[in-house]
């Protein structure tokens, strides 16, 4: 009797082992299908979680919301002229434009659009390198801004000026006048002026030291003392 239930424990306990082994593999089998559906970037992505603490750089994605568009502003119905200095007044509060100054337009057009600069000037006297200049499209509208305006004080014109004889009498030998160069008065505004400068625009020759070359030159005289500020270059000749 004694090993008749010795031998029925053992035959269960080679069951039970026979059912957990079973169990075992197909748990096992379960897990592989398992692993083979996913995504192993997806993976990796969801594990470096736990151990990277480190930030990751996330792409910008532009949803509907969060899209920047460009303003796009047009005049229709407008001249190019009127529609450039309806955006000049729209920001002149902005570029600080001084109500000493006036300006007058210049346009350039061509099939691509207009291009009007804004030439700045006191009481009448051209204002040098202060200007704004607009290129719009066939449309009217605002395509590109070049501002070069500088808030300055006002030049002082009531002060004791040579005249353009006197100041043409001043010049060196190295610059010859004609005798019917014409001498126009200009306001310079230097980089580093607060206040510009009454100035003379003088067409010359620039005679090199030896004589032998002669070059044609536009200076600029300043008008309290004949001292010459710039001299802007064309072509030189040379003297056979």
């Amino acid at each position: 009797m004694r090993n008749f239930i010795t031998g029925i424990l053992l035959l269960a306990s080679i069951y039970w082992v026979w059912q957990w082994q079973g169990a075992e593999r197909f748990a096992a089998s379960q897990a592989d299908r398992s692993l083979e559906s996913i995504d192993p970037g997806a993976f990796l992505k969801t594990a470096s979680l736990g151990f990277d603490s480190a930030p990751k750089a996330r792409p910008f994605v532009a949803t509907e919301q969060e899209e920047v568009k460009t303003e796009i502003v047009s005049y229709p119905g407008m001249s190019p002229v009127e529609a450039a200095q309806s955006y000049l007044e729209a920001h002149r509060l902005e570029w600080n434009i001084q109500t000493h100054h006036e300006y007058k337009p210049v346009t350039v057009s061509s099939p691509l659009g207009t291009s009007v600069r804004f030439q700045f000037s006191q009481d009448g006297i051209p204002l040098t390198g202060m200007y704004v200049s607009i290129d719009m499209g066939a449309g009217n509208e605002i395509k590109q801004v070049e501002n070069l305006y500088r808030p300055m004080e006002m030049a002082d014109l009531k002060a004791e000026l040579l005249s353009p004889e006197e100041v043409t009498s001043k010049l060196s030998e190295r610059f010859q006048t004609a005798p019917d160069a014409d001498a126009n008065m200009l306001l310079f505004a230097g980089t580093h002026n607060l206040q510009p400068e009454p100035v003379y625009s003088i067409s010359t020759t620039e005679i090199s030291n030896d004589g032998q070359t002669r070059r044609p030159a536009k200076i600029l005289v300043r008008a309290k003392d004949g001292q010459v500020l710039d001299v802007t270059y064309e072509r030189a000749e040379r003297v056979e």
